[in-house]
């Protein structure tokens, strides 16, 4: 247990029966938090070691303090996790291993359920194996939810000669998160096996920010399982949180990538990224426009459930989010809000918001094409439209402004 800000990567030495030193291999570490403002690592050890020396050595990113370590706590090996993770047959967790059935199940529940015989605790990552059992029963009996595909045409990587800033690269996955929450991001790659790096990096952003404090440092994923807490981006007085984001930093377009997340709460999403066929446009936002209105119908007392340590407020509340992904823009704005600008049934506020949403993808390709930007044949690469997109984002207004343009996105307030 490591004690004191971000360790980023770790290194484990172990003597062999013959004392002779040696690198452990696949050694991960994990970020987490308390309950009460602590926060602590642990390091994975997958199978366990047989050794009397161990050397560990943690790293850091150059922006946090050096490495400090006032605790380590050791942890005899067992095989729960690994029989755990062991149920799923991929690398997003969405189907079973055949052989895995009721039964199966039960028997590591009892396993995770059973405190140990010699000190009396339970496994120490007890609720997150939880959530891991409780996904494999429901995998029996039902079909997960959908699985963010990356667009790896959006890439970091890309926009370096167009000349002017002000873009992102980042993609929605439909989650709020909570600062301090410890998640799980499921990444499958269609090349990668499981612990494989992927050109994938994580965005926790806070809802309702001042400008500067927008988002996360970007989060390096792997291939598999990667276990995360929300950082804490904020100070003032509010909830802390809001929507996650996956950004893509490769260069081949030809990459596939698939994202799911384990905990936050789910919150409407819609992705028009590459559709043209104008009935599937509206088929989408139709859709969308009812996960808006059942998501504002129970806001608040989802908040009141799941958040009940601030008074609900729809202009705070991290809840109160959605992501809408164009080609050119993506609109991150609160649901009500978005909501108040529509009217009639739920059909004529999907024409109304796909209108707008038709309108807003002429009018960015019309700008490009000022500024001699295209996609039309014989334009060549380095007048080619943006691979990254700008944002219009729900942000905390300065004094006497009523929106901002910013480094990678454009702020926005409430009654904007």
């Amino acid at each position: 247990t490591l004690f004191r800000s971000t360790y980023g990567n770790v290194r484990l030495y172990a003597r062999d029966s013959a004392g002779k030193e040696y690198q452990v291999s696949n050694v991960s570490i994990a970020k987490h938090s308390d309950g009460n403002g602590r926060i602590y690592h642990t390091i994975k050890i997958p199978g366990g070691v047989d050794t009397d020396y161990l050397r560990v050595c943690v790293g850091y990113t150059y922006w946090n303090s050096p490495v400090s370590i006032s605790e380590l706590r050791f942890y005899a090996y067992d095989s729960l996790e690994d029989d755990i993770l062991a149920l799923y047959a991929d690398s997003l967790h969405m189907t079973l291993q055949a052989e895995v059935d009721e039964d199966t199940i039960q028997a590591l529940q009892t396993r995770l359920d059973t405190p140990d015989q010699v000190s009396g605790e339970f496994h120490p990552e007890r609720e997150a194996l939880q959530r891991e059992l409780d996904n494999a029963r429901n995998l029996l009996t039902t079909a997960y939810q959908e699985v963010i595909q990356v667009h790896t045409q959006i890439s970091t990587k890309k926009d370096g000669s167009i000349g002017f800033t002000g873009l992102n690269a980042w993609q929605p996955l439909g989650v709020s998160a909570y600062a301090g929450e410890e998640i799980v991001v499921y990444v499958g790659s269609d090349t990668g096996k499981p612990g494989d790096t992927a050109t994938l990096q994580l965005i926790a952003s806070q809802y309702n920010a001042e400008y500067g404090q927008v988002v996360s440092q970007p989060i390096s994923l792997k291939v598999g399982r990667n276990e995360i807490m929300v950082p804490e981006l904020v100070t003032f007085d509010a909830e802390h949180g809001g929507a996650l984001y996956v950004q893509y930093t490769g260069s081949s377009t030809s990459a596939q990538y698939s994202v799911r997340v384990s905990g936050g709460v789910e919150i409407p999403r819609l992705d028009l990224y590459g559709v043209e066929d104008a009935e599937t446009r509206l088929e989408l936002v139709t859709d969308y426009v009812r996960a808006l209105e059942s998501h504002a119908q129970n806001l608040e007392a989802t908040h009141s459930q799941l958040h009940s340590g601030h008074e609900y407020n729809p202009q705070e509340c991290v809840l109160n989010t959605t992501d809408v992904q164009l080609d050119q823009m993506m609109l991150s704005v609160p649901v009500t809000q978005l909501l108040a600008g529509l009217s009639g049934s739920t059909q004529e506020k999907a024409a109304q918001l796909l209108d707008s949403l038709d309108a807003m993808d002429q009018m960015m390709i019309l700008f490009y094409q000022h500024k001699g930007l295209t996609n039309l044949a014989g334009a060549g690469s380095a007048n080619a439209l943006p691979a990254q997109h700008l944002n219009i984002r729900y942000m905390r207004m300065f004094a006497g402004a009523f929106m901002y343009a910013a480094g990678n996105h454009i702020g926005i307030g409430w009654d904007s």
